[in-house]
């Protein structure tokens, strides 16, 4: 089994090496629907968030809808 999960939905009962990551689109999405259960999901699980394959330009989403749903790892976009 693969220590990290790219689903649509957090799981309960996930072994302590386990996380998911999610794109800022299917983010935005699981906030909308249920940020509670993030949240709790996130109390006890790490996760990560990256930028949506469509950002070419090096330009970065906001992270502080990840941060506010208690994602810990949240990829930005880095151009010298």
């Amino acid at each position: 089994m693969s220590s990290n999960r790219n689903h649509s939905h957090p799981k309960e009962n996930l072994k302590c090496w386990q996380m998911y990551s999610w794109s800022e689109t299917k983010l935005n999405k699981l906030a909308k629907k249920n940020a509670e259960k993030l949240i709790k999901y996130n109390m006890k699980q790490i996760s990560r968030v990256y930028p949506k394959g469509t950002r070419i330009a090096s330009s970065n989403f906001d992270p502080t809808q990840a941060w506010n749903v208690g994602c810990q790892l949240v990829a930005l976009n880095y151009q010298v």
